[in-house]
C-alpha cells in the first residue's frame, strides 16, 4: 500500500504488512527524507519490525550527526550515513554501524558481491587493522578532522544550533506567508519545503539565480507534480546566516514582482 509522501507512514499498514507476510526478513526505511523534510518515526517502526523477528536497516544519511540517534533504544540494527553529511567532511567515505553478530552471522550467507561484501570488510579490518581495499587517503584526514570539530562542538550543543537554524528558516518562510509542505508535528527540523505561491510573476529559476549570485544557493522541490522550494538547517551555519539569507530572498521578490505575503488560492 503506497503511503503519502507528505505524513510518516501508517504504522498500522506496516505492522499488518509483516504479519501477513512472514517471510520478510529485512525492513529498510529514510529517517528524513530530504525531499520533503519529512521524519519517519522509526523508533515505533523498529518495535514492529522486531516484534515480526525481522531487521531493521534505517538509511541516516541526512540525520547522522545531526539529529541525536540511539541505535538501541530507536531499535535500529543497522544504520548507514556519509561524511560529507553530518559530519560536514568531505565526498568519498560512507559507514554502516551494526549489530556485531548480525554481521558475524552472514559470513554464511550466499555472496553476492566481493567488493560491497559486509562481513569481508569487518574481518579484513579486524584481522589486519585496514580497510580491506585501497582506502581514500585524504577523504579519511578530512573526516577525523570533521569527528574532532564535532565532538568540540558537541553533540545536543550541534543539534540546538541546528534547531534554531531550522526555527529561523520556518519563521522566515511563514512571515512571507510561504506554506510549507510538512507539518511541524511531522518534520525533520533540518528541511523546510516550502510550496511555490500562486501568483504569475513567481518563477523559481529568477529566485534561484538572484539569491545565488548573493551567495546563497535554494533546492528545488523533488516530489513530482508538486512545486516547492527547499531551504536546510544544514552546515556550519548559525541564525545570522539565515537572516542575511532572507534579506537577500526578499530582495529577489521584490525584483521579480512577486507579492508579499505570497499568495496561495483560497
Amino acid at each position: 500500500m503506497q503511503q503519502p509522501l507528505n505524513h510518516q507512514p501508517d504504522l498500522t499498514v506496516i505492522e499488518e504488512t509483516l504479519k501477513i507476510n512472514s517471510d520478510i526478513a529485512v525492513v529498510y526505511i529514510t529517517h528524513h527524507e530530504t525531499g520533503t523534510g519529512l521524519l519517519n518515526p522509526i523508533r515505533e517502526i523498529g518495535r514492529i519490525v522486531h516484534k515480526y523477528h525481522a531487521t531493521f536497516i534505517v538509511d541516516t544519511t541526512s540525520t547522522y550527526a545531526m539529529r541525536p540517534i540511539d541505535v538501541e533504544r530507536d531499535e535500529i540494527d543497522f544504520c548507514m550515513a556519509s561524511a560529507q553529511k553530518g559530519i560536514m567532511a568531505m565526498t568519498g567515505l560512507s559507514y554502516i554501524i551494526g549489530r556485531k553478530a548480525l554481521i558475524e552471522e552472514s559470513v554464511n550467507y550466499p555472496t553476492r558481491s566481493y567488493y560491497c561484501n559486509l562481513y569481508l570488510q569487518y574481518q579484513y579490518a579486524k584481522e589486519y587493522g585496514e580497510m580491506h581495499f585501497t582506502p581514500p587517503v585524504q577523504v579519511i584526514y578530512a573526516a577525523r578532522q570533521a569527528l574532532k570539530e564535532y565532538f568540540e562542538e558537541g553533540e545536543m550543543n550541534k543539534w540546538a544550533r541546528h534547531q534554531r537554524v531550522f526555527q529561523a528558516i520556518r519563521s522566515g518562510l511563514t512571515n512571507l506567508g510561504f506554506q510549507i509542505y510538512i507539518s511541524q508535528e511531522e518534520e525533520s527540523g533540518l528541511v523546510a519545503a516550502a510550496l511555490y505561491p500562486q501568483d504569475a510573476n513567481w518563477n523559481f529559476e529568477l529566485i534561484h539565480d538572484y539569491c545565488y549570485e548573493h551567495g546563497f544557493t535554494i533546492y528545488p522541490g523533488k516530489v513530482e507534480n508538486t512545486g516547492m522550494f527547499r531551504l536546510c538547517a544544514l552546515g556550519a551555519i548559525d541564525v545570522l546566516d539565515i537572516e542575511n539569507f532572507f534579506k537577500v530572498f526578499r530582495e529577489a521578490l521584490d525584483r521579480n514582482d512577486v507579492a508579499v505575503p505570497v499568495k496561495y488560492d483560497a
